[in-house]
């Protein structure tokens, strides 16, 4: 659960006597503009795919539970609350709010008294997360969804999700209270003592629209203009990895308990400076941050509940925003001096809280970076406990955590205020920080609040003496005003085959300028690689500000008699010899290379956008999958050099790109099979094998979020260039790339694997190398079905309605092409059917010649003949892991989707939350991740 707490003392009552009226079209609204927030955001990651902005509700009864009276109860919140029976739609357009009259809450029911005790906890894990990781469509509804879960005789879990768009934190409370008395109505068969509401969420809208205006915004635009102006680029705490080039947002969380003393003094401290616990807390907390980045200008991001006016109070919907609280930490200052700061700030910040933070990040306009968050990456939240607002007669009512492995910031402090005193939770970006830092880091926090209430009169600079000091970072340097540390960056591009040492170090030009510089040491006698294609290989590993601005080479590092680097003796860039100065920014088109203009004029092909510079990301600009697999085919065609669509996610900017083709020979239009995933490490590789579609799109981010110290390739499909034909036999198929693993070497010595067909292969692969080499390799499937389970003759419009259906919900949206659909047209008018609707729903650009979709299907239809047609001749030990998908759709099979009958091998399975497709989309990827990572840690 996350709720949000009131910045300000409390809320206020509506300013004059004018309530927010009933608008008289009750069908339709406006939507608020913090939905338009969500519903931007939404399609921006691809409609119905994210499930980033979703409100879980975990609550576990004890009693005798009356299951028709919950459906009641719950139907009647539904029922009261327009906008959880809202989706959102635009109409010439205006994005709106479209109230459905009747919305029945989608609910499953999962029975696991059958179960056995020792597997009941980890299966009840398992559906929990499976729940609380389901996308919403946000156009078709309904906007939440349940699970009514039975675990004993008298003992259930009730899991609802919320989309953001209809639901935030004070939104729980009043559920629970409606909840509570309607139950309690449905059991006693009496009326519910609920009053009509005045007014609903759509009003608030509508009335909002019309409040803000151009003026109004103007001038809370200007506030927050200059609140954060000259606002610190990152808050650079010490973290135990270098930060990577896209956060994953995978996470993990250390809970802690304050003392009832100490809450109690705390509590005594804040009302003595006139001050909110909110405000006491986040003061000491920004303190801590202050400590740890050695900065003096901390901001944090927090949750402000915008509902100012008491008509909104009883309203589920989603008002709250989110502001920046900016702390400027003075060493002489008290504690108390700098708490009356903060309660200013919070203040501030309350009477300023109608500006969407979307609308203040488009305002300061931050550079963007997809490795953070912008403007702030600390959250803190105080939420009051919500366990006793829920009161259902006959019941023991236990709000339960939800499952969390998600980190949407590098650092949140999520505070909760409970009579025996207060309790709170440390989530972390597992990125970058380790277990062991953020239970040190939550050690220090608490040190810090008993030097708060023991004397808070005394300097802020006097509060950190009982704290350790952070990481040992004495090599770090500022360079741009973010805090550097050398060493996080120097093993990173020491990993390239071609380096044998390197050093990071500032460097200030004559002009003044600062600027990062990597000094490289080449591995061989041909020397260093060119400082494009290392900058190219670094921004693929590292977050934009930590790519060093200029690569120099040099034949050796300088040394000292002990044999380190001597840093002293490194020379300035422009007298080391054989060194470019024109690595920088290049955005004057003179100096753009031939390759580089002729990549820009196919971006202004295929964009929405035709300016753009050398370093914008492919993707940012409104690129997707579909549109990569048709930049590379116009690279073949303009430059006669063949690149896989995967180097796009690699490689996503021109410079990058145009280096990576220079990188590769002219082949005439072949290529090596053979994708790097991701380079780097001493672990075992792991090589994935494409599934049914031919490509390795899906699995470009699970290489991103899988561990570091493992080097990830993939093996792509013949046929999906054009040139070649696809594999007929999936025998022939496996003999085939086992000759490409000869590449990476001994293939005895991979980790074999793959998704959905992949896997099958990937099995084929391990048969052949064990009849060959007699060792058996270890096989990874990704909720890969056994050969049994497909089987029979397809006619095309069969085939063509399964691709569709792949290719759409291997992309999170759907096609809607079934057989039926298809049936009666020729071959050409399917595929001419199957290229509208891939246009109209953004998966192929209009520029799309149906050629390519047909070159798809062509290779699609070849790989189920060939899945169709295999049968191994005998069983063999090869050892199988299978990660199986929870929610398996369509006929029912084994847990071990057949595996166990055809091989002698072990056969393990691990459950992991999703369905076949979800399970390589966040949030369920970073479950995936976890187990993957598990098991590989082991070879």
């Amino acid at each position: 659960m996350s709720a949000e707490h009131i910045t300000a003392p409390a809320p206020e009552t509506a300013p004059g006597p004018a309530r927010i009226p009933r608008r008289p079209r009750r069908g339709v609204a406006r939507a608020s503009y913090l939905q338009h927030g969500v519903w931007a955001l939404d399609q921006f990651e691809g409609a119905g795919r994210n499930s980033t902005y979703t409100e879980t509700v975990v609550v576990r009864f004890r009693g005798a539970l009356s299951v028709p009276a919950l459906d009641t109860a719950l139907a009647g919140i539904v029922d009261r609350h327009e906008v959880l029976r809202s989706v959102l739609t635009t109409c010439d357009g205006v994005l709106q709010q479209v109230v459905h009259e009747v919305t029945d809450i989608p609910m499953t029911r999962h029975d696991l008294t059958g179960v056995a005790d020792s597997e009941r906890p980890g299966r009840l894990e398992a559906l929990v997360a499976e729940e609380s990781g389901v996308p919403f469509d946000l156009a078709r509804g309904p906007l939440l969804a349940g699970s009514l879960i039975r675990t004993a005789e008298h003992e259930h879990v009730l899991v609802l999700n919320f989309h953001h768009a209809v639901f935030d934190g004070w939104s729980l409370g009043v559920f629970f209270d409606e909840l509570s008395e309607l139950y309690r109505s449905a059991v006693e068969n009496t009326p519910s003592a609920l009053p009509e509401l005045d007014i609903q969420y759509g009003d608030f809208a509508e009335w909002q629209y019309h409040r803000l205006t151009d003026d109004v915004l103007r001038t809370e635009a200007e506030h927050w203009r200059r609140q954060l102006a000259g606002l610190p680029p990152l808050l650079n705490l010490p973290t135990d990895r270098p930060r990577p080039a896209v956060q994953s947002f995978r996470g993990s969380a250390h809970e802690f308990r304050l003392s009832a003393d100490l809450s109690k003094r705390l509590r005594r401290l804040c009302r003595g400076e006139r001050a909110t616990l909110f405000m006491g807390l986040l003061a000491s907390f920004q303190i801590l941050l202050g400590h740890c980045s050695g900065q003096s200008d901390v901001p944090v991001g927090s949750v402000i509940a915008g509902r100012r006016r008491s008509e909104l109070e009883p309203l589920i919907g989603y008002f709250a925003n989110t502001v920046v609280l900016r702390g400027r930490l003075d060493a002489d200052s008290s504690f108390s001096a700098f708490l009356r700061r903060t309660r200013q700030a919070c203040l501030d910040a309350h009477e300023h809280q109608e500006l969407p933070f979307e609308r203040v990040v488009d305002e300061l306009r931050p550079v963007r970076s997809l490795s953070h968050n912008p403007l702030f990456q600390a959250m803190f939240v105080l939420q009051n406990s919500s366990a006793d607002e829920l009161r259902l007669p006959g019941l023991e009512a236990e709000l339960a955590p939800a499952p969390n492995s998600t980190a949407k910031f590098d650092l949140s402090l999520m505070m909760c205020d409970y009579p025996s005193g207060l309790e709170g939770e440390f989530q972390y970006s597992t990125d970058l920080f380790d277990p062991a830092t953020i239970e040190r880091l939550c050690q220090d926090f608490v040190t810090l609040l008993e030097a708060v209430v023991a004397d808070p009169e005394q300097p802020v600079s006097a509060l950190t003496g009982g704290l350790r000091p952070p990481h040992d970072r004495s090599g770090e340097v500022t360079v741009r005003g973010y805090r550097l540390d050398p060493a996080v960056i120097e093993p990173v591009l020491a990993a390239h085959a071609d380096v044998h040492a390197v050093a990071v170090a500032p460097y200030q030009d004559p002009s003044g300028g600062e600027a990062l510089v990597a000094y490289v040491e080449g591995a061989g006698p041909e020397g260093t690689p060119d400082p494009q294609a290392l900058r190219a290989y670094a921004t693929q590993r590292l977050a934009d500000f930590l790519v060093p601005d200029l690569f120099v080479p040099l034949p050796r590092l300088p040394r000292t008699a002990t044999g380190a680097v001597d840093r002293a003796a490194l020379p300035s860039p422009a007298a080391a010899p054989g060194f470019r100065g024109d690595q920088g920014d290049q955005g004057d088109e003179g100096r753009w290379t031939a390759t580089e203009q002729t990549i820009a004029d196919i971006w202004a092909e295929l964009l929405p956008v035709d300016d753009f510079d050398r370093d914008e990301n492919f993707f940012d600009l409104g690129g997707h999958s579909f549109a990569a697999i048709r930049l590379t085919d116009r690279i073949a065609e303009e430059l006669g050099r063949t690149i896989a669509p995967t180097s796009v996610f690699q490689a996503p900017t021109i410079a990058a790109l145009a280096a990576l083709v220079d990188r590769t020979g002219a082949d005439g239009g072949s290529r090596s099979q053979l994708v790097e995933l991701r380079a780097g490490g001493s672990g075992r590789p792991l090589v994935l094998v494409h599934p049914l579609g031919g490509n390795l799109l899906g699995y470009t981010r699970l290489a991103d979020v899988l561990d570091a110290d493992r080097p990830v390739y993939g093996v792509e499909a013949a046929g999906l260039d054009g040139t070649h034909v696809p594999a007929e036999t999936l025998e022939e198929a496996a003999a085939s790339y086992l000759k490409v693993l000869a590449e990476l070497g001994d293939p005895a010595e991979l980790v074999l694997g793959g998704w959905s067909m992949g896997g099958v292969i990937a099995f084929e692969m391990a048969r052949r190398l064990y009849q060959d080499s007699g060792r058996a390799v270890p096989v990874l499937m990704l909720d890969s079905y056994a050969p049994t389970s497909v089987h029979g003759t397809f006619d095309d419009a069969r085939l063509v309605a399964w691709f569709a259906d792949d290719w759409g919900l291997s992309s999170g949206v759907d096609l809607e092409l079934p057989a039926e659909r298809l049936a009666g047209l020729s071959y050409p008018e399917q595929i001419a059917l199957l290229h509208s609707r891939a246009v109209s729903v953004g998966l192929a650009g209009d520029d799309t010649d149906v050629a390519v979709v047909e070159r798809l299907m062509n290779v699609f239809r070849a790989h189920v003949r060939a899945l169709a047609a295999y049968r191994p001749d005998r069983a063999q030990p090869i050892p199988v892991t299978l990660f199986s998908a929870d929610s398996a759709t369509g006929e029912k099979v084994a847990q071990d989707r057949g595996w166990s009958a055809w091989t002698t091998g072990t056969v393990t399975v691990r459950v992991v939350p999703g369905d076949h497709y979800s399970i390589l989309r966040e949030p369920q990827l970073a479950r995936l991740a976890e187990s993957l990572t598990e098991v590989l840690g082991a070879r």
